[in-house]
């Protein structure tokens, strides 16, 4: 992780406590809540300090999450018995620090020794002004340690989804106490410019907060019945477990006439033909930059991001490279941005079977049209641990090359 603590960055490397003295750096001391140092920095209500204490608990219980699924994983593995005994031993010995109340928790300062800087600006209210300062809390901080801990082992999608859930519950954690700080600010801001700016931050990180989302396993429902057997290591998920999926504008919030000529201060309008024809420099729609600002926010693509065409020749998904110029997804697109539970070329397949296997033909006509989107989000597929996704993305690509070649023979 780039910007986690010691204490967090312990847990993702699997660097696991073995003595008592160790198992200490995950105890309670850690909760030291916002809310016993903001008292000193203004007048709270009891909801304010209770929301700061909320936040902080869900912040360390993520962290304590992360650190179990490292220890359960390193019980599996480990052949020596002493060395099982002295890491159960380690996290019984943690659990039982001794509980903190809100009255005897050291102030903030030394709660935070040894945290890092983001941790610590959450904590003590240094509140980022600028879009740079926000992007402390951007989602690079959400590297999981699924992706680290496949290389020290054999690990199933339920282990992978495990990691995931504890790392999105701590980063959501975080933007929550640092939402609640921002607020405090913006109530007692009297400069109109910088309140403006606390209010626009504020609106994002709830938008940002509502997209950490944990995953659970359709298998864990008793009442689930899978489509078909799959390997034991595998998991059976939401298809919109895999990502944040967006549906382009309603008809009157995008219409032709709000189309402007090309310019330095114009903003791209994805269509269909991006997706279809795979060439996201097609297109010829534009729209003013104060429009975009002011209304198609929620509708913002850019590179990294997928397209998918929803109408007519349905279910064409395309990844729009990196440096794509940033624009906004048309009525006929929708917008899918992967979390860190799949890669692009396994969700391609399987987002292609899905669209094949569900979508309805409209009555009438042959034309298809894509499942309704809470539908579509409900699909169960097929989850493999990553590394097997990735091994299965290099078998299809070998294949398509082997056919591309047999159709070229004469």
């Amino acid at each position: 992780p780039t910007c986690h603590c010691e204490t967090c960055q312990k847990a993702s490397r699997g660097n696991l406590p073995t003595t008592e003295s160790q198992a200490n750096d995950y105890t309670d001391k850690e909760i030291a809540t916002t809310a016993t140092q903001a008292r000193n920095d203004g007048v709270l209500t009891a909801f304010d300090e209770i929301a700061a204490y909320n936040a902080k608990i869900t912040q360390i219980k993520g962290q304590r999450e992360t650190l179990l699924l490292q220890i359960e994983k390193q019980l599996k593995a480990e052949k020596g018995t002493k060395r099982k005994k002295d890491t159960v031993i380690a996290s019984e010995q943690s659990e039982r620090g001794n509980l903190l109340t809100m009255e005897n928790a050291p102030n903030n300062t030394a709660a935070l020794n040894g945290h890092c800087e983001t941790c610590q600006k959450a904590s003590r209210g240094n509140l980022p002004t600028t879009e740079s300062q926000a992007n402390d809390y951007n989602d690079n901080e959400i590297a999981t340690t699924a992706t680290q801990s496949r290389n020290d082992g054999v690990l199933t999608a339920f282990d992978e989804i495990a990691a995931y859930n504890a790392k999105i519950t701590q980063m959501k954690g975080q933007r929550e106490t640092l939402l609640l700080q921002i607020e405090k600010q913006h109530k007692s801001e009297k400069n109109a410019h910088r309140k403006a700016r606390l209010k626009t931050l504020s609106g994002s990180l709830k938008n940002k907060i509502k997209t950490y989302r944990t995953i659970t396993p359709l298998n864990q429902n008793p009442e689930f019945t899978p489509p078909f057997d799959i390997p034991k290591e595998w998991a059976w998920v939401k298809l919109g477990d895999l990502g944040e999926f967006k549906k382009g504008p309603f008809g009157s919030a995008l219409t032709k006439s709000m189309f402007v000529p090309k310019s330095a201060n114009a903003v791209k309008v994805y269509e269909q033909k991006n997706a279809i024809q795979k060439n996201e420099k097609l297109g010829d729609y534009f729209i003013t930059k104060e429009y975009f600002e002011n209304n198609m926010q929620g509708f913002i693509v850019k590179g990294g991001d997928i397209i998918v065409s929803c109408a007519g020749t349905i279910g064409e998904i395309y990844k729009l490279p990196e440096n794509s110029e940033i624009g906004i997804i048309n009525q006929a697109l929708m917008r899918i941005r992967l979390n860190k539970m799949s890669i692009y070329e396994y969700f391609k397949v399987i987002f292609d079977f899905s669209i094949n296997e569900n979508s309805n033909a409209s009555k009438g006509t042959a034309i298809k049209n894509i499942p309704p989107f809470e539908i579509l989000k409900n699909l169960p597929i097929p989850l493999p641990p990553l590394a097997e996704q990735q091994f299965i993305a290099g078998q299809l690509e070998k294949l398509l090359d082997l056919c591309k070649k047999l159709k070229t023979k004469p």
